[in-house]
């Protein structure tokens, strides 16, 4: 899942609570929900071959919620967040965000939507190697009209908040691993969306950034970002607020707590 148009950002929201449960079946809806899937399933076709990638998916997301996605390869993980980003639709059921139906908008409207409400952390960072890292913080803010001055505040505030002010005129080839990760997620939260994506994080990290990173998205967190991170890590799974579990296209199992 990667997208240059899908740059945007995260959201500052009032910490969730929720009891836990642990269902197969559908969800509770938490209080003021944010994403809302209903029976949700996705068929990739391919010449004569049929492959059903996710089969009546019911998934409530919270505001203030961190929702870890997990489960083997194969079980639809990617799928259900390229749904959630809006970079892939449905081919049944329905998928609100903030209440609006997004069946319902056109790929122009939908553009701006993701660009608006969502931001995305990839585990392949996806900097610009010809920008500097201000200019790649930046560059998902201009899609929205946004006045110079603007977007110039959101940026020096982002990089701040990652600890990245010092690196704002170097180029991603000058960054560990680590540090392009950061940048990432400062491009992430610089718009302010409704929703942070992150799907393996720490993918392409070893253990020391791979923890530094996670610490940052439980320090967003705690301030109120809404998180739902795709992870194989089992350690950075248990980090999350609640954990839902895939197999075979279908939740097997949600968790809080």
């Amino acid at each position: 899942m990667q997208s240059t148009e899908a740059l945007a950002t995260t959201s500052p929201a009032s910490a969730a609570t929720s009891a836990a449960t642990s269902s197969p079946g559908p969800t509770a809806v938490p209080e003021a929900t944010l994403l809302e899937l209903t029976r949700i399933a996705k068929t990739f076709h391919t010449d004569d071959v049929e492959t059903r990638a996710l089969s009546n998916v019911e998934l409530s997301v919270g505001k203030g919620e961190f929702v870890s996605i997990s489960g083997p390869s194969g079980s639809g993980k990617s799928t259900l967040l390229a749904i959630l980003g809006l970079l892939d639709v449905p081919s049944e059921g329905e998928y609100r965000i903030g209440g609006e139906n997004t069946a319902k908008l056109d790929s122009v409207r939908r553009a701006a939507l993701r660009n608006r409400s969502i931001g995305f952390i990839f585990q392949a960072f996806n900097l610009i190697g010809d920008l500097s890292v201000e200019e790649n913080v930046e560059l998902p803010l201009t899609y929205r009209g946004m006045p110079a001055g603007e977007r110039k505040r959101r940026v020096a505030e982002a990089l701040d908040g990652v600890s990245m002010v010092h690196r704002a005129r170097h180029m991603p080839a000058q960054l560990s691993g680590g540090q392009q990760q950061r940048v990432a997620v400062a491009r992430a939260i610089a718009g302010d969306p409704l929703i942070l994506l992150a799907d393996e994080p720490t993918g392409n990290l070893d253990s020391k950034n791979g923890d530094a990173v996670m610490e940052l998205l439980e320090q967003m967190h705690a301030k109120g970002a809404t998180i739902c991170m795709v992870t194989h890590n089992p350690d950075y799974a248990r980090k999350a607020t609640r954990v839902v579990h895939l197999f075979d296209g279908r939740v097997v199992e949600d968790r809080r707590g």
